[in-house]
C-alpha cells in the first residue's frame, strides 16, 4: 500500500489522480478530508509510534510525505517511522517552497520595516529554531 501524508492540494490532486486502491491518505482535519471527496481518505493525527503501528498494519510499502511545508515534526516523524518500518520514503516538497524558509531580524523595528513592505500572507515565528520547541 502507499500512505499519502496529506495537507497541501498537490496531495488532494495526487490521490485524484492515482489508478490503484491500495493507498490512503491521511490528514488531520475535516476541512481536508473534504477535499478528498471519492479518494481513500481518513482524518488521522499521529505521532511517531503511531506512525510505525500504522505502516505495519495497513503493509504500508511507501510513505509519500506530502504535508504542509512547516509541518516538520509530521516530516521527521514519518521518515523515522519509514525508516524503522524499512519502507521507502518519499518525501515531495513544492517548487516554490524549495527556497530556504524564513527571514532572521534583530529588532521589532526592523520586522515592522520589513512587514509593511509585504504584500500577501506572513507566517511569524518566534521561537529561535523550528527544532527548538518546548514539549
Amino acid at each position: 500500500m502507499i500512505w499519502i501524508l496529506g495537507g497541501t492540494s498537490e496531495a488532494v490532486e495526487l490521490a485524484k489522480a492515482i489508478k490503484r486502491d491500495d493507498y490512503m491518505v491521511t490528514v488531520t482535519t475535516y476541512a481536508g478530508l473534504e477535499q478528498l471527496k471519492g479518494c481513500n481518505g481518513i482524518v488521522s493525527k499521529m505521532g511517531l509510534e503511531g506512525m510505525v503501528v500504522f505502516i505495519e498494519e495497513n503493509s504500508v510499502e511507501t510513505v509519500v510525505d506530502m504535508s504542509h511545508p512547516f509541518a516538520y515534526e509530521a516530516t521527521e516523524n514519518s521518515t523515522e517511522a519509514s525508516r524503522r518500518s524499512g519502507v521507502k520514503h518519499i518525501r515531495y516538497v513544492r517548487e516554490s517552497s524549495k527556497e530556504q524558509f524564513g527571514k532572521q531580524f534583530s529588532s521589532l523595528e526592523e520586522l515592522k520595516r520589513y512587514i509593511s513592505a509585504v504584500s500577501g500572507n506572513c507566517l511569524l515565528y518566534t521561537s529561535p529554531s523550528p527544532r527548538d520547541r518546548t514539549r
